[in-house]
C-alpha cells in the first residue's frame, strides 16, 4: 500500500528484511505533486515476474509428505501420507525471536531433519533421522536415557547458531551469533567461510555466494543481532570488504573482491554474471561491475568502473539481464540554489550574543514579549532565519537530484541530466505484486523563477504564529473561537517570546525565568536529585516530595515552567521543519511548470504531454504495452493553479479546513494509456479515488483503494481492486505464491494478532480459506494448512489443512505455532512502529 512511510508516519526503522513491515505496494508516494519520484526500479516483461516477486513455493518446514510444527511437550510432523501426527523431539525448546530464520528444514531428500534448539549457549543446530528418533514409551524413556541425551548430543552440528538454511545443493549455511562467523556443513564436517559476515547473498542455483565484512569485526556483533537491530533501530554497517565463494569448491576458499564498498549498494543479476557495487573513493563515490564469477574458475575478477561522482544511486537491476539504473549526483545544496534565492546572507558569521540580566528576563516573562533595547529580538531573528533555511535545506536532500542512465551490461546511456527522485531506503516486500518502474520528474531547470527566501521567511513567520500556543497569555485564553484569528494576528514581538522562553530551547539561556519565591524550593529539589537521584527511598523527610506532591508539582506551572518541557525537551523543537514541510511540498504547486513527470522502458524515457500532468506514480506493463498512473483530478489541478505563493496557498488551505497532507494524500483518478515506441497516446480513465498503484501480474493491473483514515492518515489496511473491478475490502497483505494470488484481510494487531485468508482464482474471485487465523503456510499443491481459534492465553490454536471450500480439516489441537509460517515479526511489533 502507498505509504509515506519515512515522512509522514515514520514507524518503518530498519527492517529490509522484514519484509511484511513493508505491506503490499510499498512504492513509496511522496506527497509533492510533480516533486514526487516514488522510485523502485525498472518494470518488467510478465514472463519476468515470477522472478521478479520470488514466486516460489516455501518448503520450510515441509516435505511433500508432511509439515512440522511445536507442541507443549516437542517437534511434531503431521503426515499426509498416512494422516498421522508424530512426535518427533520430546521437550522441543525453541523461540522464534532467537532466530530470523526457519527453526527446523528437511533435507533436499526429506531423509533428515535439521532444526534449531535453544541451549545455554544460545541456539544449537542439530539433526534427526525422523523414525529412528523421538517418541518413547515411559518405560523405554527411563531405561535409555542415557543412550537417548547422547544420540541428541552426537546429533549437535554447531552452537551459537544464530540462523541456517539449506541449500539445493544438500549443503548447509548458518552463521553464528556471538561471533558473526559464516559456515558451511557438508560430508558431516563444517567448514568456517569467513569471520564477522554482515549479510551474504546467493546466486539463483545456490553454487555461488557474495558476501561483505566490516572492518569492527565480531567485537560489535552483538550490538547489530537480528533481535538488537529490529528493537533499536542499530543501522549496519556503512562500508565492508566484498567476497565471493565457491560453494561446490571446497579448495578454492573465498576471493576478496574489493575493500570500502558501500554495503547497501550491491546489486546483481539473479545468476551473478553481473555484480554492480559502489566504492568510497577519496571524496567520490564509484561504481564498478564484475562480470563472470561463474566462469572464472580459479582466475581472478577484475573490476570494471562504470562511473563516479559526488554521490551515486543504485535504482534498480534487471535480475534477468542485468541491465542497470542508476543516478548520480552532487553533494552541495544543488537543488536548493535552483529553487531559492537566499537573499538573507549576512557577513555576520558570529552575531555578538545579547547580555540579558535576570531583570531582563522578569521583565519578559511578565510581557510575554522579547525585551526590545538589547539586541535580543534582531539576534533571536537570526537564528530563527538559520533555522528556516536549515530546515528548508534538509527537505530537499530528502529527495535526489542529478542525472539518470542506463548501463545495458557494456555500455551506459544517458537518460536525463535533471532528474528529481524520491528513492526508498529500505528493500520492498519480495513474495507480492510489484511496481518496479522507474520514474522521475525531469526539472526545466533554465525556466526556473526563483523564490525569494527573505519572502519565505516572512510567510514562515506567519505560519510560525499560528501554530504556537499562546495558553499563558489571557488576551488568548479569553478569545471567543470566532475571535480566535484576529487574536492570533502577528505580534513578532509575542512570537519570539512564546517560541524561545523555555529553558531547553535554543535561546533558553536569554529567555528562561523563575520566580524568585519559589527558586529557593526548586533549588532545594535539584540539590535532593543530586544527592538522591530521581527516586529517593528515604522517607518523606528526604525525598523529593518532602514539600507535598502537589506543592512539587506547583513549581513547574504554566506561569513558571512547562514540566514536559523541562524533562522531554523544547515544545517547538519540530515546528520549523514542520513548516518547512509544508512550504518545500507547497514548492511543488506553485513551480509546477518547471517539472514533467517521466518514466523510462529498457533505455528510452516517457513523457505524458497532458495539460493536467499532476501525476503521482506510474506503473508500466511492457508486455500489453500499456502504462497506468494516478494523477489529481481536473478541478483539484484548477484550484491548484489558482495559487502562487506560499502565502496564498497557505491561508487557502487553512481557509477551506485543509493542511498540505489534506492536499497530497487524497485518493485521485487512475488512468491507463498505450505505449508506443515513441509516445504515449489513447489516455482513458479507468477508475477514481485510487490511493495507491500495487503493480501488474499475469497481464493485470492491481490497485489499492479506501487506504486513508479520517485524518488522511495511510492505514494498514485497504481495498483491492484489479481492471476495474472489486476484489475484496479490508485487504492487509497480498500473497504471490507458485502463481497464485492469496489476501490477508481483517488483521487486529499486536503480538497475537490474527488474520482471514483468501485465495484467488483465476477469475480473481475470493474464496475463503478461514478466519481468525495465526499463522498459514502455502503447500506445493497450493493447499494451505494454517492454526487458528488461537487461545491468546494460553498460546494454543487448531492445526487444519484446506484443500478447497469442500475440505477443511482438523489435523491436531494445542498446537503452539508452525514451523516455517507466514507469520513473523510484521504481527507481534507492527504497534511499535
Amino acid at each position: 500500500m502507498k505509504v509515506i512511510r519515512e515522512k509522514f508516519q515514520n514507524e518503518f526503522k530498519t527492517k529490509s528484511f522484514r519484509s511484511r513491515m513493508l505491506k503490499t505496494a510499498v512504492v513509496l508516494f511522496t506527497a509533492c505533486i510533480l516533486a514526487v519520484s516514488a522510485l523502485s526500479g525498472c518494470s518488467q516483461n510478465n514472463k519476468n515476474n515470477a522472478d521478479s516477486m520470488n514466486d516460489t513455493a516455501k518448503k520450510d518446514g515441509q516435505t511433500e509428505n508432511g509439515v512440522l510444527y511445536i507442541k507443549k511437550d516437542g517437534l511434531y510432523e503431521h503426515s499426509f501420507s498416512n494422516n498421522t501426527n508424530n512426535l518427533l523431539y520430546r521437550t522441543y525448546n525453541f523461540n522464534k525471536m532467537d532466530t530470523n530464520g526457519p527453526a527446523a528444514q528437511y533435507s533436499q531428500d526429506g531423509k533428515y531433519l535439521y532444526y534449531l534448539e535453544r541451549s545455554n549457549s544460545g541456539n544449537t543446530l542439530k539433526v534427526m533421522e525422523p523414525g529412528k528418533e523421538g517418541k518413547k514409551s515411559d518405560k523405554a524413556e527411563s531405561n535409555n536415557k542415557d543412550q537417548e541425551d547422547n544420540s541428541r548430543e552426537n546429533n549437535v552440528i554447531a552452537s551459537d547458531v544464530e540462523d541456517f538454511r539449506i541449500l539445493k545443493g544438500g549443503e548447509i549455511l548458518y552463521k553464528k551469533s556471538s561471533e558473526g562467523g559464516l559456515y558451511i556443513y557438508r560430508d558431516n564436517d563444517s567448514d568456517k567461510i569467513s569471520g564477522y559476515v554482515e549479510e551474504y547473498f546467493l546466486n539463483k542455483d545456490e553454487d555461488l555466494m557474495l558476501f561483505y565484512t566490516d572492518n569492527t569485526g565480531s567485537d560489535i556483533y552483538k550490538e547489530k543481532s537480528y533481535y538488537n537491530s529490529m528493537i533499536a533501530g542499530i543501522e549496519p554497517c556503512e562500508t565492508g570488504t566484498l567476497y565471493y565463494y565457491d560453494l561446490k569448491n571446497n579448495e578454492k576458499g573465498r576471493e576478496k573482491i574489493q575493500d570500502g564498498i558501500l554495503t547497501g549498494s550491491i546489486k546483481y543479476s539473479q545468476d551473478f554474471k553481473i555484480v554492480y557495487y559502489i566504492k568510497k573513493e577519496e571524496d567520490k563515490q564509484v561504481l564498478y561491475c564484475i562480470k563472470g564469477l561463474k566462469e572464472s574458475a580459479n582466475n581472478t575478477v577484475e573490476p570494471e568502473l562504470i562511473a563516479q561522482g559526488d554521490i551515486i544511486n543504485n535504482l534498480y537491476v534487471d535480475s534477468e539481464t542485468g541491465n542497470f539504473y542508476y543516478q548520480i549526483e552532487e553533494k552541495d545544496d544543488r537543488l536548493y540554489d535552483l529553487f531559492i534565492d537566499d537573499d538573507m546572507t549576512t557577513d555576520i558569521e558570529n552575531p555578538a550574543k545579547p547580555q540579558i540580566s535576570e531583570e531582563d528576563k522578569k521583565n519578559m516573562f511578565e510581557t510575554k514579549k522579547v525585551i526590545s533595547d538589547k539586541e535580543l529580538k534582531e539576534y533571536a531573528l537570526l537564528n530563527m532565519e538559520e533555522e528556516f533555511r536549515k530546515s528548508l535545506k534538509e527537505k530537499f536532500k530528502i529527495f535526489h537530484f542529478g542525472a539518470v542512465f542506463y548501463y545495458n551490461t557494456s555500455e551506459s546511456k544517458k537518460l536525463s541530466d535533471n532528474a528529481y527522485m524520491y528513492i526508498p531506503k529500505y528493500e520492498r516486500v519480495e513474495n507480492t505484486i510489484k511496481n518496479n518502474t522507474v520514474f522521475f520528474d525531469e526539472i526545466d531547470v533554465n525556466n526556473i523563477e526563483k523564490i525569494k527566501l527573505s519572502e519565505a521567511f516572512s510567510d514562515y513567520l506567519n505560519c510560525l504564529n499560528k501554530k504556537m500556543n499562546y495558553s499563558s497569555d489571557d488576551e488568548y485564553k479569553k478569545a471567543d473561537k470566532e475571535d480566535n484569528d484576529k487574536a492570533k494576528e502577528l505580534d513578532i514581538d509575542k512570537l519570539i517570546y512564546e517560541y524561545y522562553h523555555e529553558r531547553q530551547s535554543p535561546l533558553g539561556e536569554y529567555f528562561y525565568y523563575r520566580k524568585t519565591d519559589k527558586k529557593d524550593k526548586e533549588e532545594a529539589l535539584e540539590e535532593e536529585r543530586r544527592k538522591h537521584g530521581t527516586s529517593s527511598d528515604y522517607g518523606d523527610d528526604n525525598s523529593l516530595y518532602e514539600y507535598g506532591k502537589d506543592e512539587y508539582d506547583s513549581l513547574y506551572d504554566d506561569d513558571i515552567y512547562d514540566y514536559d518541557s523541562a524533562y522531554y525537551g523544547w515544545s517547538y523543537s519540530d515546528t520549523s521543519d514542520d513548516i518547512a514541510d509544508e512550504f518545500f511540498y507547497v514548492l511543488g504547486i506553485i513551480r509546477k511548470k518547471v517539472f514533467n513527470t517521466c518514466f523510462v522502458s529498457g533505455d528510452e524515457v516517457y513523457g505524458f504531454n497532458l495539460d493536467n500532468d499532476y501525476i503521482i506514480d506510474v506503473c508500466v506493463d511492457n508486455e500489453n504495452k500499456k502504462v497506468y498512473f494516478r494523477r489529481f483530478s481536473d478541478e483539484r489541478v484548477k484550484m491548484l493553479k489558482e495559487l502562487s505563493t506560499f502565502n496564498e496557498y497557505f491561508f487557502k488551505m487553512e481557509s477551506e479546513g485543509l493542511d498540505y497532507k489534506k492536499i497530497y494524500l487524497v485518493p485521485m483518478e487512475f488512468c491507463k494509456a498505450d505505449l508506443s515506441e515513441s509516445k504515449v497516446d489513447n489516455f482513458e480513465l479507468m477508475d477514481d479515488e485510487v490511493s495507491s498503484i500495487s503493480g501488474v501480474y499475469g497481464g493485470k493491473i492491481y490497485y489499492m483503494k479506501d487506504e486513508l483514515n479520517n485524518d488522511y492518515e495511510y492505514s494498514f489496511n485497504g481495498t483491492l481492486y484489479c481492471d476495474g473491478k472489486k476484489i475484496r475490502p479490508d485487504i492487509d497483505n497480498i500473497i504471490v505464491n507458485d502463481g497464485t494470488i492469496y489476501l490477508q484481510t481483517e488483521s487486529d494487531r499486536g503480538i497475537n494478532a490474527t488474520y482471514s485468508l483468501y485465495k484467488l482464482d483465476a477469475d480473481n474471485k475470493a474464496e475463503k480459506i478461514a478466519a481468525d487465523v495465526y499463522d498459514h503456510k502455502i503447500l506445493s499443491d497450493k493447499s494451505v494448512v494454517y492454526v487458528n481459534n488461537y487461545n491468546k492465553n494460553r498460546n494454543k490454536g487448531d492445526l487444519k489443512l484446506w484443500k478447497d471450500k469442500d475440505h477443511n480439516e482438523l489435523l491436531d489441537k494445542d498446537v503452539v505455532s508452525l514451523i516455517g509460517g507466514e507469520r513473523n515479526y510484521y504481527y507481534d511489533f507492527r504497534d511499535f512502529y
